[in-house]
């Protein structure tokens, strides 16, 4: 599917899930895709707020993740866009960190529910300010350290605000006030960080004898994400929010399988989301400027999801028959991410201002993603 096809689809789906009646007869056109090949016979937990934490609606662990005496993972706060938890057990048995940055690969049995599209390890500096936000008169969970594990650790729980994340990505400490300016000042900073996703993507598949016209997609995106953080920044700037600039960890020579996971997870699954969100915010913003710098950052970013599954189609050959499944399984990770966190209400200004789904429409939206995945991807 051409990127213009996949943007009159796009459209499509904004536009039938915008009226009632049309999204019913959208939802019973075909079922979604919801059961997990890769999660074999597990079943699931309700997390019961008196297991410690705070509880979410509809909110499930995996039935394998046991915790240790001192408790599963415990919610200190957010910052409207990331949720901090303190993990006093350590990283459960299976999961593991997948960078030098910290991020952690099965972030939805630490996060259960309170934003898994990203999670990671927060440093000695993340963990200072933490401390300085959520607890100034001192204290803390772990105000006792002789009797925490030494596994204990504090992660950080994402939102989405699109661009495509590259690996070794450093956390920027959130310096803006008001749901508005951290949002968008977010939302600058990926995409500024997608520039350098972008490049490094350009030098691998140069390497790997990609076709010319495959290397000059990735050349525009490069141009185009560049011009969507100053959009995106203008925006954050006007609404008193503080746009940090990317720090990236330097790159290091790596796999044909490593290539296809990241884009996998951060093209196929998170990037093409984006767009399907873009679109909406394109319709829906309240806000005239918002509403104009989303119609662009649609198009090009729905242009950038069709890259995403035309470089897929150029990494997969070159991948075995057990790298190839677990490339698949990274993205339905994803996918089950995104679905986990629709279930989450944005701050209201987020939703009539900037024109974000609310949870039951972004709900809708991740459903008609997975619904037509199938046939991005042939």
């Amino acid at each position: 599917m051409t990127d213009v096809e996949l943007r009159r689809v796009f459209r499509a789906i904004v536009l039938g899930l915008s009226a009632p009646a049309v999204a019913v007869g959208w939802a019973a056109c075909g079922s979604s895709p919801t059961e997990d090949p890769d999660a074999g016979g597990d079943a699931t937990a309700h997390h019961d707020a008196s297991e410690g934490g705070i509880m979410f609606p509809d909110v499930t662990i995996d039935s394998h993740v046991v915790w240790c005496d001192s408790g599963p993972p415990q919610w200190l706060g957010m910052d409207t866009c990331f949720n901090y938890l303190y993990v006093p057990c350590g990283l459960p048995n299976g999961d593991y960190v997948m960078d030098d940055a910290g991020n952690i690969d099965r972030c939805d049995q630490i996060c259960l529910g309170y934003t898994a599209y990203g999670c990671a390890i927060l440093s000695e500096a993340g963990i200072a300010t933490l401390y300085e936000v959520f607890y100034p008169d001192g204290g803390g969970p772990d105000e006792d350290a002789s009797d925490q594990p030494s596994t204990a650790l504090y992660v950080t729980c994402d939102c989405y605000n699109g661009g495509r994340r590259p690996a070794g990505l450093c956390r920027a400490q959130s310096r803006s006030q008001g749901a508005l300016a951290t949002y968008f000042a977010r939302m600058a900073h990926l995409e500024a960080a997608s520039v350098p996703a972008f490049r490094r993507m350009y030098g691998e598949l140069d390497v790997l004898g990609a076709p010319s016209e495959l290397l000059a997609k990735v050349g525009r995106a490069i141009q185009e994400e560049r011009r969507h953080a100053n959009m995106i920044g203008r925006i954050a700037r006007r609404f008193g929010g503080t746009v940090c600039a990317p720090r990236v960890r330097a790159f290091r020579r790596r796999k044909v399988e490593a290539m296809a996971r990241e884009n996998a997870i951060e093209g196929c699954a998170r990037e093409t989301y984006g767009a399907l969100v873009a679109t909406w915010q394109a319709t829906h913003a309240a806000d005239p400027e918002i509403r104009r710098t989303m119609r662009r950052i649609a198009v090009e970013e729905t242009r950038h999801a069709a890259l995403s599954m035309e470089a897929a189609r150029f990494y997969t050959p070159k991948l075995d028959a057990r790298a190839r499944a677990r490339v698949s399984s990274a993205k339905r990770h994803a996918l089950r991410e995104l679905e986990r966190a629709a279930h989450l209400e944005p701050h209201a200004e987020l939703v009539t201002v900037a024109g974000l789904p609310s949870a039951a429409n972004a709900h809708r939206l991740v459903d008609a993603l997975m619904a037509l995945l199938p046939r991005l991807e042939d």
